[in-house]
């Protein structure tokens, strides 16, 4: 059965300069992230909650359809420090009921089954759509959204030490149904990863970079083997981590051209968690980076999981 992609959506941006961040940054930080492509990043002033249930309806308006049309929602989330208060439950208890009720009773998905789930924070992205898609095509549910929500705790500082990127509050929802549709999702590709994202931070650089090298292998070597043709066949790759270094890494690792790797949603938002990569998808159909008939690649790397999603772009391509 195919299962496409048929809309994806974004909560609400609040876009600002990476300037506004030079009182705690060097100058020679800031090219740096400059000379990465990064210009701006997203601090959002909504909860997670909000950010997930605004990407959830701008989904469903981009496809056409009302949220009771949903029938299975999936929800992935690591915010968990926004789980309010309550003595005796514990706090993912709480986070999963607020979110839940936000989407399926204040944003009238009513008739979705819904679940949430989190695991591995920026690599959430795939195991979510995997889940997504079996839902589909084994004939359990027409119309699925998968939400990706996270927004960094006020504590933790934007500017990812010796990775190259800042960190953005955006949430992302993926629908997916089985009907023809701008993107077809083929193959969703998981394989374990001891590497790190930012090895030059390690006491060992030399093991978790042949740890990162290993993994980069087997991936492309379960591609082969599951749709015969390895990633470098790909028309486009886009990537997703928060390391600026492990791009060309992976590009010099699985022998990809560096003209066909895309991070077309890096400038605009820096790393956004595990909604960076839908929001790139989306992005690069905007920006016309794919076209009617691209294999494309998603991959994913992250220090406990590589991924990688492969779709191919239809007709109505248009983001």
């Amino acid at each position: 059965m195919t299962v496409s992609i048929r809309a994806i959506g974004a909560s609400r941006t609040a876009p600002h300069d990476i300037e506004a961040l030079s009182g705690s940054l060097s100058a020679e930080r800031l090219a740096a992230l400059k000379r990465g492509g990064i210009t701006s990043f997203q601090a959002c002033g909504d909860d997670v909650f909000e950010m997930a249930a605004a990407a959830a309806l701008d989904a469903v308006a981009r496809a056409g359809i009302p949220p009771d049309d949903v029938d299975a929602l999936i929800v992935v989330s690591e915010s968990l420090w926004e789980a309010p208060d309550a003595p005796g439950r514990a706090p993912h208890l709480v986070f999963r009921d607020r979110m839940l009720r936000r989407l399926v009773i204040d944003a009238g998905f009513r008739n979705a089954a819904a679940t949430l789930q989190w695991a591995g924070a920026c690599g959430n992205f795939a195991p979510g759509l995997r889940a997504a898609r079996a839902l589909v095509s084994d004939g359990a549910s027409r119309n699925v959204i998968l939400v990706l929500a996270d927004r960094l705790n006020p504590a933790t500082p934007r500017l990812v030490e010796n990775g190259g990127a800042v960190l953005s509050d955006l949430a992302a929802a993926v629908l997916l149904d089985d009907r023809p549709a701008s993107l077809e999702l083929v193959r969703v590709v998981l394989h374990p990863s001891q590497g790190v994202l930012a090895p030059r931070t390690e006491a060992n650089f030399v093991l978790q970079a042949r740890e990162l090298q290993k993994a980069l292998r087997g991936l492309d070597g379960r591609l082969a083997a599951e749709l015969g043709c390895r990633l470098a066949a790909f028309d486009r790759v886009i990537v997703e981590t928060f390391a600026d270094e492990m791009i060309q890494f992976a590009c010099e690792v699985l022998q990809l051209p560096r003209d066909r790797v895309l991070t077309p949603g890096r400038g605009a938002h820096g790393h956004a968690f595990s909604a960076d990569l839908p929001l790139s998808l989306r992005c690069a159909a905007v920006q016309r980076d794919i076209q009617p008939g691209d294999f494309v690649g998603c991959l994913s790397i992250s220090s406990w999981m590589l991924s990688l999603c492969a779709v191919q772009v239809g007709p109505l391509c248009t983001g």
